[in-house]
C-alpha cells in the first residue's frame, strides 16, 4: 500500500518537474553521460592515477586515461631520462 502511494507521489512530482502530462520514466530524464564522467573521474583519482604513479603494469583500464595522468607519466619519463644520463 505504502509503495503504491510513493510511486504515485513520485509520478506526480516528475510530471510537475518535467511539465508534461504523460508518464515519464526517471531513467529517461537522467543525464547518464554526466554520471559516467563523474564515476570515471572518481575511479581515476582513487585507483588509476596512484597505480600508474607506482608503475603498475597490468592495470585493467575501464575508462580512458585523463590528461593529468598522461602529463605525470611524461614528466616521470622526462625525469628518469635526466637522472640516468
Amino acid at each position: 500500500m505504502y509503495a503504491l502511494w510513493v510511486a504515485d507521489v513520485m509520478r506526480t512530482f516528475v510530471r510537475k518537474w518535467c511539465k508534461c502530462s504523460a508518464d515519464v520514466a526517471v531513467r529517461s530524464i537522467v543525464d547518464w553521460g554526466y554520471y559516467r564522467q563523474r564515476l570515471s573521474s572518481a575511479i581515476q583519482k582513487i585507483i588509476t592515477i596512484p597505480a600508474a604513479m607506482q608503475k603498475v603494469k597490468k592495470l585493467q583500464i575501464l575508462f580512458p586515461y585523463d590528461d593529468v595522468l598522461l602529463f605525470f607519466s611524461q614528466m616521470d619519463s622526462l625525469f628518469s631520462n635526466q637522472s640516468s644520463s
